[in-house]
């Protein structure tokens, strides 16, 4: 997630390239911030590089990505580019001149802090749509100890809190395994919401 927001704040403010951004929606809220800053648009897709692929292929997409790391780049490869995500990684080290901590710390002050954690557990034959529908019609109303304000179901179903910070459940679609997804602010809010969205997962499944 911090690797995805430092490079694309790079591209667009130490290389002064612009266009639009993709992301999965399980990719943190840093590129949304930072892509609202510099009056980019970004496009939210399911999870799975493809889906990156397509939007790289039907609109100006300068940077596009998925949250397991694989990043696509405007010009390049309609891949995941390892290579070129490195490279660009050394030149704006090199480039700005401070330290990884530094530049992560300044990243941070202006676009938030960001806690990151992805939960697993087996669970076969999973029936999507039906575990969505369980989940849209019982929720809490706030999950670590934010109000929700909004419900996405783009790809499984995914809770955004007022502050940002963010719950997503969904099926694996490569593994007979359900995943739970969070970012926050804080790491004991992160916490708080990973152990809800855990409960609330083997409930609906």
């Amino acid at each position: 997630h911090q690797v995805f927001s430092l490079l694309l704040l790079y591209l667009v403010e130490g290389k002064g390239l612009r266009g639009g951004v993709a992301k999965t929606v399980s990719l943190g809220y840093q590129p949304e911030r930072i892509a609202h800053d510099f009056g980019l648009s970004l496009d939210e897709v399911p999870v799975g590089f493809k889906f990156v692929c397509d939007k790289m292929l039907e609109k100006d997409v300068l940077f596009g990505g998925e949250e397991s790391g694989g990043y696509g780049y405007r010009g390049h490869l309609m891949e995941r580019d390892g290579i070129l995500s490195c490279l660009l990684f050394v030149e704006m080290l090199t480039r700005l001149g401070k330290p990884l901590s530094r530049i992560l710390e300044e990243m941070e002050a202006r676009f938030g802090a960001s806690f990151f954690r992805r939960v697993d557990f087996e669970r076969s034959g999973v029936d999507k749509e039906k575990m969505i529908k369980a989940l849209s019609l019982s929720y809490p109303s706030s999950l670590g100890g934010v109000p929700v304000g909004e419900v996405k179901t783009l790809d499984g179903i995914k809770f955004v809190m007022d502050d940002g910070s963010w719950l997503l459940i969904r099926p694996s679609g490569t593994e007979p395994k359900v995943r739970v997804y969070a970012e926050a602010p804080g790491e004991a809010q992160l916490r708080r919401i990973v152990d809800e969205g855990v409960k609330m997962a083997e409930r609906a499944v």
